[in-house]
């Protein structure tokens, strides 16, 4: 899955990541700091997180792997010129404990028990 530039540059510019996964109750919100996102960076298509404590996130993914993104930044502009701008990334997710993807992430955050991996297969813009 190919990023345009736009979404390149707010993944730049975020400030934080919303995640959100599926449970029996309903929606399940997490967070991450956009510098995290940008530190490992997307890969083939593939975004990596590190994931401290993400347990109920770990459990809804386990039963229901459909995953989805929210990143924004009031500093990119949209196609008519107004500033704000915000995609939503659409996927399939798990968290790794073991294995390349975590070992990279704990090399860049030893406080961090595994990754997050999220695979893309849908980004659109919010606001255009």
């Amino acid at each position: 899955m190919e990023l345009d530039e736009q979404c390149k540059e707010v993944i730049e510019k975020t400030e934080w990541v919303s995640i959100t996964t599926s449970s029996e109750i309903g929606p399940h919100t997490v967070a991450a700091w956009g510098y995290r996102l940008r530190k490992i960076g997307i890969r083939d298509g593939v975004i990596v997180l590190p994931a401290g404590k993400y347990i109920q996130t770990e459990n809804n993914l386990k039963k229901d792997s459909r995953i989805q993104l929210l990143i924004a930044s009031g500093e990119v502009h949209r196609t008519e010129g107004k500033k704000g701008q915000g995609y939503r990334i659409s996927g399939r997710g798990e968290i790794q404990l073991e294995g390349a993807m975590a070992d990279l992430v704990k090399a860049e955050f030893p406080w961090a028990r595994g990754a997050l991996v999220a695979r893309i297969e849908k980004i659109e813009a919010l606001i255009s």
